[in-house]
């Protein structure tokens, strides 16, 4: 280490006391940026660097060092405007040139010819970066560019380079300065310069705002420095051509960071990052983990959400917990899934204090041990007895392992992996560059992927030309061999690889979990490489999306979701899903006719929110309003916890544990309502028998209606649209009225010839069902309501009593979320006091436009509302997305203004 006097004694001064002491007081490797220094600072340094007059020969090694870091922190601070990654020494050279009469000196005893810096400055910045703990590139001394990249360590991004951004976030063609900063298992790792890059690719993503970003990196020292418009542009950029991905680019809030293990066994932390790219605005949330409460998340001073503290998940059962953060009101707000143990991947290596080791194959600490856990499908020789099985006997943990021991991971009699505690292992270039693909076309001449059908999966070596934006694949170099290649399913053996390829059976798994795992040997050493496969497929505008469902409680198990069938409210809860775009990674928008739920990325698993499902048709789409949509699939909100049986009319089938006090209010085929107490019915083989055939079943609990069941086909065969009752009850019961447009007719005809009933019952919080009051959750029907009677004509007489009953019984707020059939009745009735009315009411709201909307956005909306009769079905679904979720109030506010002159 520096010795601190010997510099202070020749220079002392406060800059150079506090440089010294940012090195002296901080033993963690550091980067010259890292002293955030102001103008002055600079000028100073500068002058020490230009007046330097004292032979490099005569120097003592803290002289030496010294000269070091002061023409670090010269080229960093004054020159990182300047310098590119492919132009460093002339621009120094040139630089210091300006000031001939000072710098002469320095030019000549630290340069060759003014060109090339001579052994003195190499000494002298190897010195500094030794003696202060600089980021350095030295341990590459044979490389050409180890000057150049300890340099550009100590500075990071530049200005002048920013060009190749868009590949370096997808971590293509990384520079290694860049490479060095983010390698966790590196010295050279930056926490701040890679909480500042995923920031960077949050944004790239669309998941942060340009504001939010900004914010963010103006307080980074890493980035702040840099022109941050131009660099957000940089990163919007888009290849032209589609590159192949080789890893998931998603960015974990939450992670595994460490794995402990003693004797009482296994120890997961999981720890968060990024907090702020949830966008939540509440002081306090709770963690449950596989539904258990397991830690919060809460505000900080300066209204920042942390972790309050990390979460340890001590020997599970299984290797994947299923997290979820909570609000107050117990709403889930944000889901991930976190793996502890990756199958896939074979094996993980981590030390006796719990750091896990990202590149298994660098040289480890000899004064630590490790410990490997490995599938059970590998062996190893060491430590036999000690070994201990995990996750149900499919993981071996191998403890204790220290660099005198022989360890080795062996599959069919080679040599997969052995500790390194020797030498540093060289990967080569083209591994970086391996990727994996299949292609739809084959001799079934079918355009996208069949399930159960043979594909071949074929192992390249990518090259991009960054000039021209050109992809080229190369094969693997001859002496490279494919010795283990495993998948989500199953794994390939070396005499099933032929020429870098297998060929397998495409199942739901290797669409869902497409990660696959390779070990290569090349040049006597064992390279493993984890590449993520494309799949290529030849589309027209008609390509058909596949949905899969992924099962929660088994590994590697999923199917696809059958497009003619429902999926019901116990679907949405029970399962994950996958939706197959293998074109696309931009994010969808989830929606039906009338309602936006939430937006997923294709190609990752994700779970539904809450669905107000009526029989509808769920539709992707790549846009909120003007975009053709693509049906995944039908959904009704109902048969979570019992479901009636299609065969046979007197059964109900009980689909997860009914929560205690619970009753059945059924009514049967005779119209006849019937109650029970659950606790009181018998059940056998998880169903309940009863004497009549229903219609429906309403489960109740504390007067809510928690879930419903009914006979689907029940409208094929009745069409008394006169009968209230039964309309009521099939509303109630999430009936399937939107499966079929005779289904939405009868619904139609029924609120028609029921008009003053239907809106003085379900404009409510509660409701009567034969002399039970249930609770009314008006929320789930408001959108069916607009959806229903959007082209509903009604007469000026009926509108002007309805409107009044609405205003005598102070329902406002039920109608206003209602905005659609609320301005439908408003224009019917002709009434300007009712309109000043409403209008009046939504101006005490105090209703604003949220987000940027130009103004002829909203002039189309309040033009659309005034023509809803002639407006064609993209206009219609547009009009019903923004009046419902994108200010709607704001909207009809606008429209009444219009609407009263």
């Amino acid at each position: 280490m520096i010795n601190k006097q010997e510099i202070l004694k020749k220079y002392n001064n406060e800059v150079v006391s506090r440089i010294v002491d940012f090195f002296y007081e901080n033993k963690n490797t550091k980067s010259i940026i890292e002293l955030n220094l102001s103008e002055n600072d600079i000028d100073f340094i500068e002058e020490i660097l230009f007046h330097f007059r004292e032979r490099p020969e005569k120097l003592s090694q803290n002289r030496k060092a010294f000269v070091g870091l002061i023409f670090l922190i010269y080229v960093t601070y004054r020159l990182k405007h300047k310098l590119s990654y492919s132009s460093l020494w002339n621009i120094i050279i040139e630089d210091l040139e300006k000031y001939a009469r000072t710098t002469t000196f320095f030019l000549d005893t630290y340069f060759i010819s003014r060109k090339n810096p001579n052994n003195f400055l190499k000494e002298s910045i190897e010195l500094a970066t030794k003696e202060f703990n600089l980021r350095n590139d030295f341990e590459n001394r044979d490389e050409h560019q180890y000057l150049r990249n300890t340099i550009l360590l100590q500075i990071g991004l530049l200005n002048n380079s920013i060009d190749n951004l868009k590949l370096w976030l997808s971590n293509y063609n990384l520079l290694i300065v860049i490479s060095e900063l983010l390698n966790v298992d590196s010295l050279n790792f930056s926490k701040e310069f890679s909480d500042g890059w995923r920031v960077l690719r949050r944004y790239r993503d669309n998941i942060l705002s340009k504001e939010q970003v900004k914010n963010i990196l103006n307080q980074n020292i890493w980035f702040k420095h840099l022109n941050l418009d131009e660099l957000l542009k940089a990163a919007k950029q888009r290849v032209k051509k589609q590159l192949m991905i080789t890893q998931d680019e998603d960015l974990p809030i939450f992670y595994l960071e460490k794995i402990n293990y003693s004797y009482d066994g296994l120890n997961f932390t999981i720890n968060a990052q990024d907090l702020y790219s949830l966008n939540l605005s509440g002081f306090r949330y709770e963690i449950y983990i596989d539904d258990e409460y397991k830690g919060i998340l809460i505000a900080n001073n300066s209204k920042e959400l942390i972790l309050e503290s990390p979460i340890i998940i001590s020997n599970p059962k299984i290797n994947q917990i299923d997290l979820e953060v909570r609000n107050e009101d117990s709403d889930v707000v944000y889901a991930t899934e976190i793996t502890l143990f990756d199958f896939s991947e074979q094996m993980i290596l981590f030390d006796e204090d719990g750091n896990i080791c990202q590149n298994i194959f660098k040289k480890l600490n000899a004064s630590k041990k490790y410990h490997i856990l490995i599938d059970s499908d590998l062996d190893c020789n060491f430590n036999i007895d000690n070994q201990r099985e995990y996750f149900e006997g499919y993981a071996t943990l191998v403890p204790f392992v220290g660099y005198k021991d022989d360890c080795k991971i062996i599959y069919d009699n080679e040599v997969l992996f052995e500790l390194n505690f020797k030498t540093y292992i060289e990967k080569p270039d083209f591994i970086d560059n391996l990727v994996l693909y299949t292609c739809a076309k084959t001799d079934y001449s079918f355009d996208s992927f069949v399930i159960d059908k043979e594909y071949i999966f074929e192992l390249k070596v990518m090259h991009f030309n960054s000039d021209t934006e050109e992809i080229s694949l190369s094969d693997l170099p001859d002496e490279c061999k494919v010795i283990k290649w495993s998948y989500s399913v199953g794994y390939a053996d070396f005499s099933d690889i032929q020429n870098n390829t297998i060929k397998v059976k495409l199942h739901p798994e290797m669409v869902v979990f497409p990660k696959h795992t390779i070990f290569l040997k090349y040049k006597g050493r064992v390279f493993k490489k984890v590449l993520n496969c494309n799949f290529i497929e030849n589309y027209n505008k008609y390509k058909k999306y596949q949905l899969f469902k992924v099962f929660t409680d088994r590994r590697y198990e999923c199917e696809i979701v059958d497009r003619s069938s429902f999926l019901t409210k116990y679907d949405i809860l029970e399962y994950k899903y996958y939706l197959s775009d293998f074109s696309k990674s931009e994010k969808f928008y989830v929606k039906s006719k009338s309602n936006f739920y939430q937006s997923i990325k294709p190609n990752r698993i994700f779970k539904f929110n809450s669905l107000d499902g009526f029989g509808e048709t769920i539709f992707i789409s790549s846009d909120k309003f003007y975009t053709l949509n693509n049906s995944i699939f039908y959904y009704k909100n109902s048969d979570e916890y019992i479901s009636l049986s299609d065969t046979n009319l007197n059964e109900i089938f009980i689909r997860k544990n009914i929560p205690q006090n619970s009753k059945l209010i059924l009514l049967d085929q005779e119209f006849q309502y019937h109650r029970y107490l659950v606790k009181d019915l018998e059940f056998t083989d998880n169903k309940f028998r009863f004497d009549n055939k229903l219609i429906s079943a309403l489960l109740i609990h504390e007067n809510n209606i928690i879930d419903s069941t009914y006979d689907s086909k029940f409208l094929n065969n009745f069409d008394d649209y006169r009968n209230f009752e039964v309309i009521k009850n099939l509303l109630l019961s999430n009936y399937i009225f939107l499966s079929k447009d005779s289904f939405t007719n009868f619904l139609r005809k029924g609120i028609d010839t029921n008009l003053k009933e239907f809106f003085s019952e379900f404009y409510s919080e509660q409701i009567n069902i034969n002399g039970d009051m249930l609770k009314l959750n008006f929320s789930k029907y408001k959108n069916l309501i607009d959806h229903t009677l959007f082209s509903f004509k009604f007469d000026t007489e009926k509108s002007i009593k309805i409107l009044n009953e609405i205003v005598l019984n102070r329902k406002e707020n039920f109608m206003i979320d209602t905005p659609i059939v609320l301005f439908k009745l408003l224009q019917a009735s002709n009434s300007n006091k009712l309109i000043n009315y409403f209008y009046n009411y939504l101006v005490s709201m105090r209703v604003e436009l949220n987000g940027e909307r130009d103004e002829k956005f909203i002039k189309e909306i309040i033009d659309n509302l005034f023509r809803i009769t002639t407006l064609k079905e993209i206009k219609e679904h547009s009009l019903k997305i923004a009046m419902h979720y994108i200010n709607g109030k704001y909207y009809l506010k606008k429209a009444l203004e219009r609407l009263n002159g």
